[in-house]
């Protein structure tokens, strides 16, 4: 038995899972997102480089990676889960936990 095979995405394209994506959730988040980015801007002096780009780069970063994150076909995370959480363990160090 092989693990998360039938899934209703395991046989969508990419251009099917990218339609199955909340868009208005992450309309919001960028719209709150473009706030914080405003308040940073306005905070620095009308300065973008001290902390309002950071902020964006990271929002960015965190899209692609969201996005990427939902793309990927279900059985690859449940694949990944196992070792993944076995790695932390044996790792002894509280802190990953």
């Amino acid at each position: 038995m092989s693990i998360g095979h039938g899934s209703p995405l395991d046989g969508l394209t990419i251009g099917q899972r990218l339609a199955r994506i909340n868009w208005m959730v992450l309309v919001l988040l960028s719209a709150l997102a473009g706030i914080g980015l405003v308040a940073l801007y306005s905070v620095a002096g009308g300065a973008f480089a001290p902390w309002a780009e950071r902020h964006a780069m990271r929002y960015l970063l965190a899209v692609a990676l969201v996005l990427a994150m939902a793309l990927t076909p279900l059985h690859w995370w449940l694949r990944l889960a196992a070792p993944a959480y076995v790695s932390l363990v044996a790792d002894g160090d509280s802190r990953h936990l």
